[in-house]
């Protein structure tokens, strides 16, 4: 049953069509160990991608295997095996259920040819989201700044980034680098994506720093501008 595990996982790994090799680094034995892997967040910005996870802890093991399982069930594998290419390879495609994904581990062993898993495993999870990408323009006309900007999202209906509509995005501004950024106001994008002009009171006639944030949702990655001295 291990071993049609393993298989398993190296054949949803195969499909993906791309050939990686990871290294599993070692970890030190513990009086009580359990194998860990940690695979870290996505972005999703492309029809597919490969992600490269780690073993945080091996625990000797030669061989490990976790399920992935997201809102919509199981969603692929994780698996890492001496020597074989796909280990520690996870394909993440944009149609997969954004959101919290989980590992659920299914067994390790210390032995590649074992039947049955000898180690204990830890579970696990990590985040996939659509990645987001924001435009923001400030001008200055004596004690007035001007903002606007333009806000996109992964679509994964058209397999490239469009406008994101409804997102929620925050303007900010700071006098100098050294002090924290303070809240201007918040703005809700229309369905072209667009944040409106706003006219903002500057007290200071130069070197004021203005960006824009993009709040992040449950399933979108926010993100945050380049500041602009006005």
């Amino acid at each position: 049953m291990f071993k049609t595990l393993a298989a398993t996982a190296a054949l949803a790994a195969t499909i993906a069509g791309v050939a990686v090799v990871t290294a599993s680094p070692a970890a030190a034995e513990e009086t009580v160990c359990k194998v860990t892997a940690k695979v870290p967040n996505v972005k999703v910005t492309s029809r597919a991608r490969l992600v490269h996870a780690t073993l945080v802890k091996d625990c000797g093991a030669k061989i490990s295997i976790w399920e992935i399982h997201n809102a919509s069930g199981l969603s692929g594998y994780l698996y890492f095996e001496d020597g074989d290419t796909y280990s520690g390879v996870v394909p993440v495609l944009d149609s997969v259920r954004m959101g919290r994904q989980t590992l659920v581990g299914m067994g390790a062993a210390d032995n590649v040819d074992a039947d049955v898993p000898n180690l204990e495993q830890e579970n696990g999870s990590f985040l996939i989201k659509l990645g987001s990408a924001g435009t923001f323009s400030a001008t200055r006309s004596g004690a007035y700044v001007t903002t606007a900007g333009t806000v996109k999202r992964y679509n994964v209906s058209k397999h490239a980034y469009a406008p994101f509509s409804g997102a929620k995005v925050v303007v900010q501004a700071r006098a100098t680098t050294t002090v924290p950024w303070k809240q201007l106001g918040s703005f809700t994008t229309s369905s072209t994506g667009v944040v409106a002009k706003h006219k903002w009171t500057s007290t200071q006639s130069k070197n004021r720093y203005f960006r824009m944030v993009v709040v992040e949702t449950s399933i979108v990655w926010g993100t945050t501008t380049a500041a602009l001295k006005r």
